[in-house]
């Protein structure tokens, strides 16, 4: 043993090791790089984006012409939620500005609106109800309160309830310049003030009794803070329940006022005397009410509003896809596009340019789950992502892996101003010495001071102390013996970095099992081949090439594919962004362990029935799909262990097709009135490897075909027609018909009619025939093109019971998915991290 231990400390001295690029690091909350991913366009002049708070994942978009709309995920609904246009004033400043669900909307189905009378110019704070149908408000309308208004500018706008409960206005000071009549000082104006209401404890509402001038007569019960300009725009911390106010400015300064959650109200913000931090009006007193407060950021307009004429307020990040913003207080200015980010030390707030955009942003808006949108008033509405990585975009493959190691202080980037990662880059053996260190210890760990025991590595080499802290660990005894050498800057190959990895992990004593032969490219007594398979049993890898199975031990490892070896080696807890697939167990009955789409009520895109393909990624092992040998001809695809099943069940009325793992083969299936054949694929898949399966069929000619890892695989003439759901047809099956369904037989007809056990992921629905010859197997998640009818990344996870809804990507029709949890144990599906796309 003790031979064997000295050999091994041999080969990890020829090996090497990688990590973080720079010590240099980048405050946590503030991003390298904004992204906008475009979620509707055709609108007209929207002011702001909210959500109801019923779970059901929708926006509210309100249109300040005077119309409420809903996306729901996937499209813009065509029937607005709410439409009062014939009672608004629409130009400029006035309009339809904001909307806001009641907290107990789910139950009282209450919502408030704010806008601009037609016949007179005043605000109008109004509450609507929804109909029985949960996206159409009924038009019955219960008036709140009328606050003239002298101009037609500065009119505030937003309505936002607060974690009190109580109901938020925002009112600007009634317009003209400088505030003419001095409405943000006078205590008696409700204008230039920020109000607070109790809609639940009156007719038509009363004044929370903690109102901070309830008790003073001189002074409007209303009134929760006072000296606003126009505080267009302000949003509350959904954590802290913090207060932000977007106070728009006068001619050269714009600002954001702050007030903590335990602030009792009564704060005066300074307009006019002052604008942001400066004197405006010195003729005027405004202490009337007690000390000013003032802004915790400003910015200058800069020469002919070169830098900005009119703040945006935003909202302080709490989502989980982008953890590069979390914390970080958004806003942006109207005239510039200019994007800005927040952040406080702990003492004080300081401000960065975070993006340069050509949007006029006219609001941000925020999503029950806390991601951000942004709303041009140009007719646009954008979610807001944010990459701590200028060159790592979240479309990236490795994003998640990437950010998860920047978080977890692994690693500092390549580069700064801006903050690169280099993905494509390749890891030296000194930065793998720093990269395996941090994982396993974490971001406060420091080696020991190095002495300079490598002839090539004098003691003050940047990562001297981290090669050093590898060796006396025994993870690598260096490149050469005599003279001691380390090699530093030699690239790591994919088999040094199993050993390296292993050995890290489990210690310097840890020997792995011997190898068995399973990757096609590493040849038997290969000196790392144990170290690769075990690599492998632990779920690190997944190789190189799925079939045959390869591991290209020689291939260089570059820093994307670095970052998820390591987040996976040393267990680091992925953001919930991250790639997930999902986990059948073939316990499909009673309608369970399964996913339902929807195919009807309304008409779904995932419907295709002329030219088509489905096509996916599986995984599953022949001893949990047990169907005997896959026989063609006829309806036969249906007694393999079904995957996908789309049918439609009842006599005469035939238009089926359908995907199975039948005899460890796949099995694709297609009827058509009296017509139906199954096509028998030729290729084993059921061998515990990804696999990416392709289905298409020609209605015109008949012809199905499948394809496995890119290679035509089997192909036969099948029934020719449109095989498209009848939509509106009667059925006796309701809880099943009218669905697509992955993982289990929809109709649970009996055991002839067995359930897929196995992973499924990326599955895309094209209507159109995508392949008609040999291609090259994706290497990335599929993206949605202009043939894409419906995408199913199934990364809406974490890791765990997949219990929610099953979000189509493709954003041409509203056709999520439903997941049926459940079945004899074990039960599923779960979302899994077990993906193709592992380096």
């Amino acid at each position: 043993m003790r031979k064997q231990l000295l050999t091994l400390l041999l080969v990890l001295s020829l090996l090497g090791i990688s990590a973080p690029a720079s010590a240099q690091g980048q405050t946590a909350g503030t991003p390298s790089l904004l992204t906008f991913d475009l979620v509707a366009s055709g609108l007209t002049s929207p002011v702001a984006i909210t959500h109801a708070g019923d779970g059901s994942g929708r926006l509210f978009i309100t249109q300040q012409s005077g119309q409420v709309l809903i996306h729901n995920g996937t499209q813009l609904l065509s029937t607005p939620f709410l439409d009062i246009s014939s009672k608004v004033s629409f130009g400029g400043e006035r309009g339809l500005l904001s909307v806001a669900f009641h907290p107990n909307y789910p139950s009282n189905g209450y919502f408030y609106v704010n806008y601009t009378r037609k016949s007179d110019g005043a605000t109008v704070i109004a509450r609507y109800s929804v109909s029985a149908n949960p996206n159409v408000a009924n038009t019955t309308e219960t008036i709140i309160k009328v606050i003239a208004q002298p101009y037609s500018n500065h009119n505030g706008g937003q309505l936002q309830f607060g974690p009190d409960g109580y109901l938020y206005i925002g009112m600007g000071d009634g317009g003209g310049s400088g505030d003419p009549d001095n409405y943000a000082q006078n205590p008696t104006s409700l204008l230039g003030k920020m109000l607070r209401i109790d809609v639940d404890g009156g007719s038509p509402y009363a004044i929370p009794p903690d109102n901070p001038f309830v008790s003073n007569p001189n002074v409007a019960d209303e009134i929760w803070a006072l000296g606003l300009r126009n505080p267009w725009r302000f949003s509350f911390d959904r954590l802290t329940g913090d207060l932000f106010i977007a106070d728009v400015g006068q001619n050269a300064w714009e600002e954001i006022d702050f007030q903590p959650a335990a602030s009792t109200g009564g704060r005066n913000y300074g307009w006019s005397c002052f604008e942001g931090l400066h004197n405006y009006d010195t003729s005027r007193t405004c202490t009337t009410h007690g000390a000013l407060t003032s802004p915790v950021l400003e910015y200058a307009h800069g020469p002919n509003d070169s830098i900005g004429c009119s703040v945006t307020g935003g909202y302080r990040y709490r989502g989980t896809q982008y953890p590069a913003l979390d914390g970080v207080y958004l806003y942006g200015d109207f005239c510039t596009g200019t994007i800005w980010g927040g952040t406080f030390n702990g003492a004080s707030w300081t401000s960065s340019q975070l993006a340069s955009t050509s949007y006029n942003i006219s609001s941000f808006g925020e999503d029950e789950a806390g991601e951000l949108y942004l709303a041009d008033l140009n007719g646009a509405v954008y979610q807001i992502g944010g990459s701590t990585f200028s060159d790592v975009l979240p479309s990236h493959w490795a994003w998640n892996w990437i950010e998860t190691l920047y978080a977890n202080g692994v690693t500092g980037g390549c580069a700064t101003a801006p903050l690169k990662y280099c993905p494509t880059g390749s890891v030296t053996r000194a930065q793998m010495a720093v990269f395996l260190l941090r994982a396993k210890y974490g971001d406060t760990y420091t080696p020991p001071a190095a002495s300079g025991i490598f002839d090539d590595v004098p003691a003050n080499h940047w990562a001297a102390a981290w090669i050093e802290g590898l060796y006396a660990e025994g993870i690598t005894g260096g490149c050469a013996a005599s003279p001691l050498r380390f090699c530093p800057d030699r690239i790591v190959n994919r088999a040094e970095m199993a050993v390296f990895l292993l050995g890290a992990k489990h210690g310097s004593a840890y020997i792995p099992p011997a190898a068995s032969g399973i990757f096609t490219d590493v040849p038997s007594g290969y000196w790392a081949e144990a170290w690769i398979e075990q690599l492998y049993a632990e779920g690190v890898t997944g190789g190189c090439v799925a079939s045959p199975l390869q591991y290209c031990p020689t291939d260089p490892v570059n820093r994307a594919q670095m970052a998820v070896f390591l987040v996976r080696n040393f267990d680091l807890t992925l953001y919930s962004s991250m790639n997930h697939s999902l986990r059948f167990y073939g316990h499909g009955a009673s309608d369970l362990d399964r996913v339902k789409i929807p195919l009807d009520a309304p008409e779904k895109t995932v419907d295709v029935g002329g030219n088509f393909t489905l096509e996916f990624w599986m995984k599953a092992a022949a001893a949990e799909n047990t169907s005997s040998a896959c026989t063609s001809g006829g309806d036969n695809w249906i007694n393999g262990n079904i995957i996908f099943d789309r049918d439609i069940y009842g006599g005469g009325d035939y238009g089926d097709y359908g995907v199975s793992l039948f005899g460890g083969r796949i099995a694709f299936g297609v009827a058509n009135a009296s017509t139906s054949n199954t096509l028998c694929g030729a290729s084993g898949v059921a061998d515990n490897a990804w696999h990416h399966i392709a289905v298409t069929c020609n209605s015109t000619t008949g012809a199905m075909a499948i394809f496995v890892d890119g290679t035509l695989d089997a192909s036969v003439a099948g029934p020719t027609g449109d095989i498209s759901y009848r939509n509106g047809r009667a059925t006796s099956y309701p809880n099943s018909d009218p669905f697509l369904v992955i993982g289990a037989e929809k109709h649970d007809a009996g055991l002839a009619y067995p359930s897929f056990s196995g992973w499924i992921d990326e599955v895309r629905i094209s209507n159109t025939i995508r392949y008609t010859a040999n291609f090259t197997v994706p290497s990335a998640k599929f993206i949605a093109d202009g043939n894409t009818v419906a995408l199913y990344h199934l990364d809406t996870g974490p890791a765990g019971t997949c219990d929610g809804m099953i979000v189509d990507s493709s954003t041409l029709g509203p056709s999520h998915g439903y997941c049926q949890f459940g079945g004899d144990a074990p039960s599923g599906p779960l979302y899994s991290t077990d993906t193709p796309f592992l380096p």
